[in-house]
């Protein structure tokens, strides 16, 4: 069904954001080509640069060759969910300037900041170990203040 003004206009902010999601990963193939199901959402996340990032869980199936869009994707990463759940996650560190702690989760032998960090740890919160726990209070690395 094509959108228009008046179509978008009925949706409400929730929806919205879900359709917008849905639309993001449509141009990637999936095996079945299954519709994306809509699992939630996570906390909203402004940036520091003036962006807000709404995270929305899918799950499309399994996904054993992944081809994405490189004019938009540096890389992408399988990282197994019990990386989230090391004893030394998540990171905390102040940084000068900052009002809260800067969150990283460590990975591997490095670490991914936040704000995708944010949506990795909220993620192993809620999914993996069942407790409610919020994220848009973490601040993000100085290189990501741009």
């Amino acid at each position: 069904m094509p959108t228009s003004p008046t179509h978008e206009a009925r949706l409400n902010p929730q929806q919205l954001r879900e359709q917008l999601a849905r639309f993001e990963v449509q141009p990637l193939p999936t095996e079945g080509r299954r519709r994306a199901a809509v699992l939630g959402r996570l906390d909203d996340y402004a940036t520091r640069s003036g962006y807000v990032i709404t995270p929305v869980l899918m799950w499309g199936g399994e996904a054993r060759v992944l081809q994405p869009n490189e004019a938009e994707v540096a890389s992408v990463h399988r990282i197994a969910t019990q990386e989230f759940l090391r004893a030394d996650a998540p990171l905390l560190n102040t940084v000068p300037g900052a009002e809260h702690p800067v969150l990283r989760m460590p990975v591997g032998d490095s670490w991914i900041a936040a704000p995708t960090a944010a949506f990795l740890y909220q993620f192993r919160e809620w999914l993996l170990c069942g407790r409610a726990t919020r994220v848009a209070h973490f601040d993000q690395p100085r290189f990501a203040w741009r």
